[in-house]
């Protein structure tokens, strides 16, 4: 039975971030609307629930995004940085 309650909370959470995708600044209540009228009944404090975790997905993720380009970056930086060791000066 976990794995239904699973499966429906990310349907859930899809369907959400569908309606955030098309407008951003949407308020719980038009959510709430919207997926009544797709016959999708959530309670409110649920559904704010929902939404505050898609929101810490999204922060969290971007934190990762930004940290993995920054470190790709001084990796980047430090192969530049350092000479090669098939470069040799003395060599015309």
């Amino acid at each position: 039975m976990p794995a239904i309650v699973h499966e429906k909370k990310q349907f859930y959470k899809a369907c959400i971030r569908s309606l955030l995708a098309i407008d951003h600044q949407i308020t719980g209540a038009e959510i709430a609307a919207k997926l009544e009228s797709e016959n999708i009944h959530i309670d409110r404090r649920f559904l704010a629930k929902l939404t505050n975790d898609i929101y810490k997905e999204r922060t969290g993720g971007h934190g990762r995004a930004m940290w993995f380009c920054g470190q790709t970056a001084l990796q980047l930086l430090a192969v530049f940085s350092r000479p090669s060791v098939y470069w040799r000066g003395d060599r015309d």
